[in-house]
């Protein structure tokens, strides 16, 4: 398996939960597959545990930032795309795997996941890449 970049809804999932996310996290862990992101992608998931009632302190959330980061290869600048028309917000996330020139997009996202496929890179959600791995 190859390069993915998860949607910032699998690492917020995997953070915050002992499901299929948190298994694919460990999986990048154990260097089953690449995983790839961006500045953007990180300050999301960021905001996003911090708003959301999640249960994990600060200092949690950072340590969890800080692993990512530290298994993951950091994607700068990645280009601005404009293809998920009902979501723009998404459009980072896929810019983040163009980027990279990733096979998977693994996202529980609708908007996302209406695409399929962009480019080379496939968009799946979290069970259909697990039966693929």
């Amino acid at each position: 398996m190859g390069k993915v970049v998860f949607d910032t809804n699998i690492i917020i999932s995997a953070a915050i939960s002992s499901g299929p996310c948190s298994k694919l996290m460990q999986e990048v862990e154990k260097g089953k597959f690449t995983l790839y992101i961006s500045e953007d992608i990180l300050l999301e998931t960021e905001r996003t545990l911090r708003k959301l009632d999640t249960g994990l302190s600060s200092r949690q959330i950072r340590i969890y930032l800080r692993k990512i980061k530290n298994i993951a290869i950091m994607i700068n600048s990645p280009q601005i795309l404009k293809v998920v028309k009902d979501d723009p917000d998404d459009d980072k996330i896929l810019g983040c795997a163009v980027a990279a020139k990733a096979e998977y997009l693994i996202t529980g996202d609708r908007h996302l996941l209406d695409i399929k496929r962009y480019k080379q890179i496939k968009i799946v959600g979290v069970k259909e890449f697990i039966e693929t791995i």
